[in-house]
């Protein structure tokens, strides 16, 4: 019996760099494994899982048209894009955020032990590191700096992905 785990990717390395390719490469009618490989260049097994966390994102609609968010996503207006992905983000780890609403400010251990908290795994399980590792891969875009376990953690107050939630929450409210 599958496991609901939250959303992930073994390949966590290429998320970026398709997301990266996503933003000036155009927008197919269509996002499948022919589009991933031919047009973006990602023909690798690895790379497949995409289409599967984009859906999870509603990056993609369940046909693989891309969705408006998608779309919000490529916008060259950095705002725009940080926004979305943030909102992408929220969706696809809605159970999460239910546990910890600043889980994008959590450090790697603290990050690891929410989700072995939520689904009885192991620490060195390879879904834990799987679904941690997507999970920042994902946020990279939406912060203006890298995260770094050094540091201590931020207190709760408005980080870059709240505060890119609440930049699109005015440009929404403005249109």
């Amino acid at each position: 019996m599958a496991k609901n785990y939250p959303a992930h990717m073994n390949s966590t390395g290429v998320i970026p760099k398709i997301l990266d390719k996503i933003k000036v490469s155009t927008t197919p009618k269509r996002f499948t494994q022919d589009y991933l490989a031919t047009e973006l260049g990602f023909p690798g097994g690895g790379s497949k899982a995409f289409i599967p966390l984009a859906k999870k994102l509603g990056l993609l609609g369940s046909d693989g048209a891309p969705s408006d968010l998608y779309k919000q996503f490529r916008n060259t207006n950095e705002t725009v894009s940080k926004a979305a992905m943030a909102a992408a983000i929220k969706k696809a780890y809605k159970d999460v955020y239910a546990k910890n609403e600043y889980a994008h400010s959590l450090d790697r251990s603290d990050l690891e032990g929410l989700i072995m908290e939520m689904t009885g795994l192991a620490k060195k399980h390879a879904a834990i590191r799987a679904i941690c590792g997507t999970f920042e891969a994902l946020e990279r875009p939406t912060q203006t700096s890298k995260r770094s376990q050094k540091h201590p953690k931020k207190l709760p107050s408005l980080t870059p992905l709240s505060l890119t939630l609440a930049k699109m929450e005015k440009v929404i409210m403005m249109t």
